[in-house]
């Protein structure tokens, strides 16, 4: 409850105390144990302004809209569950523990394969960003030093995470970020200036005409076709109410009917299926029973992998996901973080691995691929990029991001697509794949939340 006496007497006592006008920015920095202390994990920004603005009607004063770092919070919030955990017995069954929480307290086992991976690196094919910087022995100390899982565990470098901003100095992230980076497409001239006619247009009717009376050709000019049809519809929800009543009291599977089919529908002159059947991904699946077979030469049975909410699949390769959420708690909701930083990035890196196999894992084919993944948050959207542009062991980092540099676009490399120059299409590299964490059998009546 947001009215807890306990909660209150605090919020007023900071009142009394705050010389400037109240925030719950300088709240948390003078109650900062506090905060971490008493937070649920869930819904944490909406039930800590909810309390403050409680308190602050109370006492009849005026506040300041500050808001804290609430990913740093949650950060410490994480960090103090997996104290707490650990003081705890935990239950297990043969050689995996279930837990089930938003993000997985690591096991001795997943610890020791995180570092056997470490271990097979050859240390002269590390990624060397300064005179003795190492991108993997820094992901591996980090990996090292926290009790909860993280990408880092499954030698994934997401550069839009912030915790690598207390890992890497400023300029090490910013090599990180444009050594290997390739510049995202473009739109094309046609498609910008349709996007222009509507700029500055407010009315819904004035809207509608300028869609309405342009005319592509519906394969020649399939993007522009695309572009036209999806402002159609959603003016026309616009104008009935329909998006504003699904975003007040609809759920996850309305706005994906109402508003973000729109991405199943850009894909189909590639022919890629978009599918959100409730699916495993074929390559998740690949991966979660790699180790199938037994010591003993048994066959254990099937583990369930992760299922996104979108698959995007080509005959039988898969090229990106999407996750998909309606609770908006402005990008620092549990389950928003947990998807975005560990849940889509390893299964895109599942997919990234499958790609690289059917490709007979030679490099220069490799450097190429590019997997992506959306995040869908109520009426918000977060895109992502995986690839694995470093050289040959380089490669087990997969960078994450949307990072785009004008300045990379004149690369000198060899095939002009601003990879690295001189790679040998005959070279095969291998890759470790992402960390197994929860093992669930196969079930028909529930989701399994192995990752």
């Amino acid at each position: 409850m947001t009215n807890e006496p306990k909660f209150l007497e605090v919020l007023y006592k900071y009142f009394d105390e705050e010389l400037g006008t109240p925030s719950l920015k300088n709240f948390f920095l003078s109650n900062k144990r506090y905060v971490i202390e008493n937070s649920n994990f869930k819904h944490i920004t909406a039930t800590w302004n909810a309390r403050f603005n409680q308190a602050a009607a109370d006492r009849a004063i005026e506040i300041s809209n500050e808001q804290p770092d609430w990913i740093h919070i949650l950060e410490q919030v994480l960090e103090q569950r997996s104290e707490d955990k650990k003081k705890k017995p935990q239950s297990s069954s043969g050689s995996h523990t279930t837990i089930s929480s938003e993000s997985n307290l690591l096991t001795d086992l997943q610890k020791a394969s995180f570092e056997e991976k470490y271990k097979s690196l050859v240390r002269a094919d590390m990624w060397e960003i300064e005179d003795g910087v190492f991108v993997e022995e820094k992901m591996y100390e980090y990996g090292m030093a926290i009790s909860y899982e993280h990408a880092a565990h499954s030698f994934i470098l997401n550069i839009g995470d912030p915790c690598w901003e207390t890992v890497f100095t400023e300029s090490q992230l910013y090599h990180i970020k444009t050594q290997f980076s390739k510049p995202l497409p473009t739109l094309e001239p046609a498609i910008k200036d349709f996007f222009k006619k509507f700029k500055n247009l407010k009315d819904i009717d004035d809207i509608w005409k300028i869609a309405d009376e342009a005319h592509f050709h519906p394969i020649k000019e399939f993007d522009l076709d695309y572009a036209k049809r999806m402002i159609l519809d959603v003016i026309s929800s616009y104008r009935w109410g329909n998006i504003y009543r699904t975003a007040v009291g609809g759920g996850e599977r309305d706005l994906i009917m109402l508003i973000w089919r729109a991405i199943d529908m850009c894909f189909q002159n590639l022919q890629i299926d978009s599918l959100r059947s409730d699916q495993q991904s074929v390559a998740g699946s690949a991966r979660t029973n790699e180790n199938r077979m037994g010591s003993d030469g048994g066959i254990r049975r099937k583990v369930q992998a992760y299922k996104p909410d979108l698959i995007l699949k080509k005959e039988h390769l898969e090229y990106g996901a999407s996750e998909n959420g309606y609770g908006d708690e402005v990008g620092v909701g549990s389950k928003e973080i947990c998807e975005k930083y560990l849940k889509l990035p390893k299964t895109l890196k599942d997919m990234a691995l499958l790609l690289a196999a059917d490709m007979g894992n030679e490099e220069k084919k490799i450097r190429k691929i590019q997997v992506i993944g959306i995040i869908n948050t109520h009426l918000r959207m977060n895109s992502m990029v995986l690839d694995m542009p470093a050289d040959l062991v380089k490669s087990t980092i997969d960078v994450v991001s949307g990072f785009h540099d004008e300045s990379d676009s004149d690369s000198d490399s060899e095939d002009r697509t601003g990879y690295l120059p001189s790679i040998r299409s005959s070279k095969t590299i291998k890759i470790p794949s992402a960390l197994n964490t929860t093992t669930t059998t196969t079930s028909k009546k529930r989701k399994s939340n192995n990752l």
